[in-house]
């Protein structure tokens, strides 16, 4: 492997993180908190108390949750960011009179799971805290058959998440979360 194709954490695995702590830009309805950890091209990021949609007992009939936020990236002028693998931690838990949706855009990849109504037989939908993931490309605009990513420095990585949810009635249910969102930034020399 030449010193070329290796990555930044191939050539220096005691090298700083990438990453700078990221900021809120907005939250609605409820506020929700960031808290972030990171080291070398790694950045977790916990939402507290999660973004969540949630619809039980005589409450609303539907419910909205978006967050947005923004995390500075360290690359280099001889470094090339390919992408961002981001790791998503959803549980969805439903009646089957009850829909949800969660929409998210990651650093320009943009992915949406519906949940939709089923027969007022069928059994609830309750889905343990699972992983999604999605890979977000960056450069593809110059890309070629040789040339994929940018060349540092690269602008923030930003993300939106939005959860919304309805029922058809009071004795129906949602709750969804998002926990946490993993993110690990490719760079290369």
């Amino acid at each position: 492997m030449t010193n070329q194709s290796k990555s930044r954490q191939e050539q220096n695995p005691t090298d700083r993180s990438v990453w700078g702590e990221p900021v809120t830009l907005m939250s609605a309805p409820a506020e929700i908190k960031l808290s972030a950890t990171s080291a070398a091209n790694s950045l977790s990021v916990i939402f507290t108390p999660g973004v969540i949609a949630d619809l039980q007992g005589s409450g609303p009939l539907c419910a909205t949750q978006a967050v947005s936020f923004r995390a500075p990236v360290r690359v280099g002028a001889n470094e090339r960011l390919i992408g961002y693998l981001n790791d998503l931690s959803i549980s969805v838990n439903k009646s089957p009179g009850a829909r949800a949706m969660v929409t998210v855009d990651l650093a320009g990849a943009t992915k949406s799971w519906e949940f939709s109504p089923d027969f007022p037989e069928a059994e609830p939908l309750a889905t343990a805290m699972k992983r999604e993931r999605i890979f977000s490309v960056q450069g593809l605009e110059k890309a070629s058959v040789i040339d994929l990513g940018l060349v540092g420095p690269a602008s923030d990585y930003y993300a939106t998440l939005v959860i919304t949810a309805q029922r058809r009635n009071e004795q129906e249910f949602a709750l969804v979360t998002i926990d946490s969102l993993d993110i690990v930034a490719h760079i290369t020399f």
